[in-house]
């Protein structure tokens, strides 16, 4: 087990050297490396989601971190993938099947109460810009809770 901590902190800090240095193309074999090899660990995950950002491609970074959040769940790391799911909603606030992932993730995990409160932010925001922007099937959630 140590060697497997071992190879995945070597692995994480290349990853992150490299994107720091812009190297895009290492830190994405880096990230890949680790979220193949560790994937209850959300280190990969992330660090790919970043290199994706840094390439501009915003649906890729999303892709990679809703899937990660998906496998950390599936690995019983749900912190760790509500983690990814916050992170998702901050690329896209208006994503409606991200919202929907993290209500029920925080929900599975326990926390019913923070659920609820995430459904209801997003019917919030979704007020707010007036729907611009937004699939029908979200803009219709946001009109039936107008009451």
């Amino acid at each position: 087990m140590a060697s497997k901590d071992f190879n995945y902190q070597v692995a994480l800090k290349e990853g992150l050297k490299s994107l720091e240095q812009g190297r895009l193309r290492q830190a994405e074999q880096s990230f890949k490396y680790l979220v193949d090899k560790f994937p209850g660990a959300e280190g990969g995950y992330r660090g790919l989601a970043k290199v994706h950002f840094e390439e501009e491609d915003r649906a890729g970074a999303l892709r990679v971190l809703r899937d990660g959040a998906a496998a950390l769940t599936k690995s019983g790391e749900r912190s760790a993938a509500i983690g990814l799911l916050r992170q998702a909603i901050v690329l896209d606030p208006r994503d409606l099947s991200t919202h929907r992932r993290l209500a029920a993730a925080l929900a599975l995990a326990g926390d019913p109460d923070a659920s609820v409160q995430e459904y209801a932010r997003f019917i919030r925001d979704l007020r707010d810009s007036g729907g611009a922007g937004i699939h029908p099937s979200a803009r219709a959630l946001g009109s039936d809770t107008r009451g």
